[in-house]
């Protein structure tokens, strides 16, 4: 029936691939807001040659927090799918 294609789907390499692009998406956007913390701090404690944050990455902290949300909201529907299809194999 239809759950069974859907644990097909959920199991399928192009699945699996497409969660694991994500995932490496997601640490990139994460290596980049830290890359924009330590920014902002250095200006924050006046270390030479460090700009303002906000200057030179103007709305960067909405956008991190907009793509954390996607993510979050994309990994919690995997994880509910999997529970959901798979039970407790997942496990």
């Amino acid at each position: 029936g239809i759950m069974d294609k859907m644990r097909a789907a959920l199991d399928s390499a192009a699945f699996e691939g497409t969660i694991g692009l994500l995932i490496i998406a997601n640490t990139v956007v994460m290596a980049v807001e830290m890359q924009y913390v330590g920014l902002d701090l250095g200006n924050h404690i006046q270390f030479e040659g460090m700009d303002n944050s906000k200057e030179v990455w103007p709305n960067a902290a909405t956008v991190f927090l907009i793509l954390e949300r996607i993510f979050t909201i994309i990994f919690s529907l995997e994880l509910a799918f999997r529970l959901i299809l798979i039970r407790f194999r997942f496990f």
